[in-house]
């Protein structure tokens, strides 16, 4: 993840970034330097320059930043370099978009298939009773409707800091968190983690700042969270099942009711309120039947995901490359670009949130909660 960038637009940022203003534009293009400060060697140069002991936490000198080196080749140079890499980043850019859109709708594709699996059951003809929950509506006969709060535990376990780093992202529930890696660690981690909570194997985790967009998950091992996390034994007959019930889109929706806040995107979840949210309970049988109908008819979906995810992944690497191969003068693109049309700035700025915001985000939910 980068950490610096050229804006073009009028802003506010916080006390603790640094701000700096191109001297002389008819030396130094401002569109060539948004490229070469992204780009990975120079990153690799600005780590080095800083100074820290967590790779999240490097600070980086006014100084330092300054007196790195970094090519400057003529202007008509940096204009060709400008127009060929604004071309490659655009078709990149819609490429990723196009995946991610995707994506999206095989999600969907998910969340419905269990959506009438976990409140329907599998059986069409089944007898249907009234729930007694309003937009529950008629529910299986043989399912019991209990509230949340009778099924979970609050735990609060802690001073094990030997224990695995974990967090929880949206799409994926519980996830092992790399402790070294700079695009996971982009929020605080404390040198002292003895005060994160204890999470054993099958707990209940909730992003309680992110439930409201389905941050939340059953642990798969033992693991240490953020204190700011929730952390529940949960007591269903079959936990898997119970997962994909909570994780289901209608109740993402229910945890967004138990949800309030002023700041954008981070709404804390109300324990109290979450107790009172109805939970079905089909018979043990029932419920593992209805978890191994859901992982089978959602295999494919999961595989086309996660080959989506894998050619982004690829697509990010290779435009990282190449912007890294340019700036550094490896590849001579000034023919190249000189056969470009010009491109419409309309538009551009839209194909750059959609093909990069969502990652950042799913970064920030595996670490929003660190910080409280």
């Amino acid at each position: 993840m980068q950490y610096d960038a050229i804006y073009t637009w009028k802003l506010l940022i916080s006390t603790a970034y640094s701000v700096y203003r191109v001297r002389d534009i008819q030396e130094l293009s401002p569109d060539y330097l948004n490229y070469l400060v992204r780009s990975s060697h120079f990153q690799w140069e600005l780590q080095v320059r800083s100074k820290g002991i967590w790779i999240s936490r490097l600070q980086l000198t006014d100084d330092s930043f300054l007196n790195a080196p970094f090519p400057l080749p003529t202007l008509e140079e940096q204009a060709a370099i400008v127009r060929y890499l604004s071309h490659a980043d655009h078709r990149i850019r819609k490429l990723i978009a196009a995946k991610q859109r995707m994506i999206r709708l095989l999600q969907e594709q998910k969340q419905v298939i269990i959506h009438q699996a976990v409140t329907r059951g599998l059986d069409p003809d089944v007898r249907l009773k009234p729930s007694g929950v309003e937009w529950l509506g008629d529910v299986p006969e043989g399912w019991e409707v209990q509230n949340l709060g009778s099924l979970i535990s609050y735990r609060s376990e802690r001073n094990q800091p030997d224990l695995p780093l974990l967090s929880v992202i949206r799409e994926k529930g519980v996830i092992l968190r790399n402790r070294e890696s700079k695009e996971e660690n982009h929020n605080f981690i404390p040198d002292d983690l003895s005060n994160y909570k204890v999470v054993r194997e099958g707990d209940l985790v909730i992003n309680k700042m992110k439930a409201w967009q389905g941050s939340m998950g059953l642990a798969p091992h033992d693991g240490i969270v953020s204190p700011a996390y929730f952390v529940f034994r949960f007591a269903v007959p079959y936990l898997p099942y119970g997962a994909a019930l909570l994780r289901s889109k209608a109740y993402v929706a229910l945890f967004a009711r138990a949800s309030d806040g002023v700041r954008t995107g981070q709404w804390d979840l109300s324990i109290q309120r979450m107790k009172r949210i109805p939970i079905l309970i089909p018979p043990a049988s029932e419920q593992r039947a209805i978890v191994k109908y859901i992982n089978a008819e959602t295999a494919k979906l999961n595989q086309a995901i996660t080959r989506a995810e894998q050619e982004i992944a690829l697509l990010r690497e290779y435009r990282t490359r190449l912007i890294a191969d340019v700036v550094t003068g490896k590849l001579d693109v000034r023919e190249a670009a000189a056969g470009l049309p010009e491109l419409e700035q309309e538009g551009l700025v839209e194909e750059a949130v959609d093909g990069e915001l969502e990652d950042a985000t799913e970064l920030e939910e595996a670490g929003s909660a660190d910080e409280e």
